[in-house]
C-alpha cells in the first residue's frame, strides 16, 4: 500500500501538538528580540499589529509566504520557527532547511485583517417589498465573527464580491441545518432555481431563507424543519415569490 500521500494518526497528533506549540515559540521569540512588542515584527510583515495578535491567540502558523518573513525578522529558518530543532526528518528540505508539508497536508491559513489574499463579506438587513424585484440593504447590528473567504476560492468558483451578501437566519424554519442567529451568504447574481437548492427569496415582501423543490410542475418553497404543520410548504409563483439569490455558504453561530 502506498503511504507516501498520507499522514498517519500519529503524525498528525504530532503536527497538532507542534502547532499549538507556535504560539509559545512565537513569544518567546518576542520576548527575547522586541520586549513581547508586537509592532516592530508587524511592520517588517506588513501586517497590523492586531495580525501577530491572531498568530498568537489561535496557536497556529500563518500562510507560508508569512512563515518566510518571521522567520526571517528573527533571522532564524521556518524550520527552527515552527518547530525548534526537534523536526521529523521528511518535513526538512536538506538543501535549504524550507519545511515541506507531505501532499496531503493542507495548512489552515489565518486570516489577517487587510489581506488582500481574502474577501471580507458584509452581513446586512434587506429592505424589501412586495411584488418588487430590486431591494435595499442596511447594516446588521451586532457583533460577531465576519465571514470570510479566500480571494483563489471565489475566484475558482466564479464568486464575485459585490454580489454576495450575508444575512441571518431569523425563525426556527429551517432547523435542523440552520438555527435562528445563523447567517447565510447569498450569491445575488444566481437567482435561477434548482431542485433542493437553499435559496433567499422575497416572499410578499418578507426574506425568507428556504429550500426551493419543484414538484408537479411548480415550484415550492420548503422548510427543513421536521414540524411540517408548523412551518407548510408554500407554492413560489409570480410576483408573490421572487429569488433574491442562491445560499453559497452557511455559518453556525454555535461553531
Amino acid at each position: 500500500m502506498n503511504t507516501s500521500n498520507s499522514l498517519s494518526d500519529t503524525y498528525k497528533v504530532s503536527l497538532y501538538h507542534r502547532a499549538m506549540e507556535f504560539k509559545n515559540r512565537l513569544q518567546q521569540l518576542l520576548q527575547a528580540k522586541d520586549g513581547g512588542n508586537m509592532s516592530e515584527l508587524a511592520a517588517f510583515c506588513k501586517v497590523t499589529p492586531q495580525a501577530v495578535q491572531q498568530w498568537i491567540a489561535q496557536g497556529r502558523a500563518p500562510r507560508p509566504h508569512r512563515l518566510q518573513e518571521i522567520a526571517a525578522y528573527f533571522g532564524i529558518t521556518e524550520k527552527e520557527l515552527l518547530f525548534g530543532e526537534d523536526v521529523p526528518g521528511d518535513m526538512t528540505s536538506r538543501e535549504n532547511e524550507r519545511v515541506v508539508f507531505p501532499a496531503s497536508f493542507i495548512p489552515v491559513a489565518a486570516y489577517e485583517p487587510g489581506d488582500d489574499d481574502f474577501v471580507t463579506i458584509k452581513t446586512v438587513r434587506l429592505k424589501l417589498s412586495a411584488g418588487i424585484t430590486g431591494f435595499s440593504i442596511e447594516p446588521e447590528r451586532g457583533e460577531g465573527m465576519p465571514i470570510v473567504f479566500q480571494r483563489e476560492w471565489m475566484e475558482r468558483n466564479g464568486f464575485y464580491a459585490e454580489n454576495l451578501i450575508a444575512v441571518k437566519i431569523r425563525g426556527d424554519s429551517m432547523r435542523p441545518k440552520l438555527d435562528d442567529g445563523d447567517l447565510v451568504v447569498i450569491n445575488t447574481a444566481d437567482r435561477i432555481p434548482k431542485d433542493n437548492h437553499l435559496y433567499a427569496v422575497n416572499f410578499d415582501g418578507e426574506d425568507v431563507i428556504k429550500r426551493l423543490c419543484r414538484e408537479n410542475r411548480e415550484w415550492w418553497l420548503v422548510s427543513d424543519n421536521p414540524d411540517q404543520k408548523s412551518y407548510p410548504k408554500q407554492i413560489c409563483k409570480g410576483g408573490s415569490c421572487i429569488i433574491i439569490g442562491h445560499i453559497i455558504h452557511m455559518q453556525s453561530r454555535t461553531f
